[in-house]
C-alpha cells in the first residue's frame, strides 16, 4: 500500500511538473505577441511609405479607433482614418520612417507590460511643393488577438506637417 501510494504522489509530481513546463509564462505570452504587434506597427510604416492605402486598411480592425493628432479632431473610424491618409499621401513625393523605437506599452495600474506599441519615429517628407519636412511622431498602438490594430492613438505636429507641405511653391 505505501508502495502504491508513493507511486501515485510521484506520478502527480511528475503530470504537475510537466504541465507546468507546458504553459507559458505572461511574460513570454506578451514577449511574443509584442513581437508579432511589432512586425504589424512595422508593416503599417512601410505601407505609408509606399502609399499603400490598401495594405495600411488591412491591418487595421474595422472597429478600429483613432485619435489623431489634429487639434480638436473627434476619434477617427477605420474609413475616416484611411480616407485622411489617402488625402495626405497626395501631398508627398517621398515619406520615409527613420530612427524607429517600438516598445511595449505597460499597464497603468500594475505597471506591468502588455503587448501593445509605443512608437516613437522621426519621418522625413518630400512635399510635392518641394517642402523637406523632418517631424517626430509617437504613437501608442493597440491589437486585437489576431494582431489586427484596433487603436491608434497619435501625437505629432500635424499642423506645422500640413502648413509646410500645402504652402506654395517656394
Amino acid at each position: 500500500m505505501k508502495k502504491l501510494i508513493l507511486g501515485l504522489i510521484i506520478t502527480a509530481c511528475l503530470v504537475a511538473c510537466n504541465s507546468l513546463g507546458d504553459k507559458k509564462t505572461s511574460d513570454e505570452v506578451v514577449t511574443t505577441d509584442f513581437k508579432e504587434n511589432s512586425k504589424v506597427t512595422m508593416d503599417l510604416f512601410h505601407a505609408f511609405e509606399n502609399k499603400d492605402i490598401k495594405v495600411f486598411a488591412s491591418l487595421i480592425a474595422d472597429t478600429a479607433k483613432i485619435i489623431g493628432a489634429k487639434y480638436g479632431d473627434s476619434i477617427l473610424t477605420k474609413d475616416q482614418h484611411t480616407t485622411n491618409l489617402s488625402s495626405l499621401m497626395k501631398l508627398f513625393n517621398n515619406s520615409k520612417a527613420n530612427d524607429i523605437m517600438l516598445f511595449p506599452g505597460m499597464d497603468p495600474v500594475t505597471y506591468k507590460l502588455v503587448p501593445s506599441v509605443r512608437a516613437y519615429v522621426r519621418w522625413t517628407d518630400d512635399a510635392v511643393n518641394g517642402a523637406k519636412i523632418e517631424h517626430k511622431y509617437y504613437a501608442v498602438l493597440e491589437f486585437n488577438k489576431d494582431h489586427k490594430v484596433v487603436l491608434i492613438d497619435e501625437y505629432f505636429d500635424v499642423t506645422g506637417m500640413l502648413n509646410a507641405s500645402t504652402a506654395p511653391k517656394k
